[in-house]
């Protein structure tokens, strides 16, 4: 469902910028061009630092839940 939101948004923004650029000169659709690949880009960098965050997050519960045991004398 959120993601199908995400998509949408982004495809009715793609559909806004392309109306824009039809009124543009040459060197203004490449700097709209720029500036939405900078903007995808961007949306990637957070997704990806979102993930390992809570990937982090999760491993260090995971370390907290495990019982540390101490070594045997026959393990030393």
């Amino acid at each position: 469902m959120f993601s199908q939101s995400i998509n949408e948004f982004f495809s009715w923004f793609m559909w806004v910028a392309f109306e824009i650029a039809e009124f543009m000169s040459q060197s203004a659709k490449f700097l709209l061009m720029c500036l939405i690949i900078f903007i995808f880009i961007m949306a990637l960098l957070f997704l990806v630092v979102r993930i390992v965050s809570l990937y982090q997050k999760r491993t260090g519960q995971i370390d907290k839940n495990i019982v540390r045991r101490e070594p045997k004398f026959d393990e030393l």
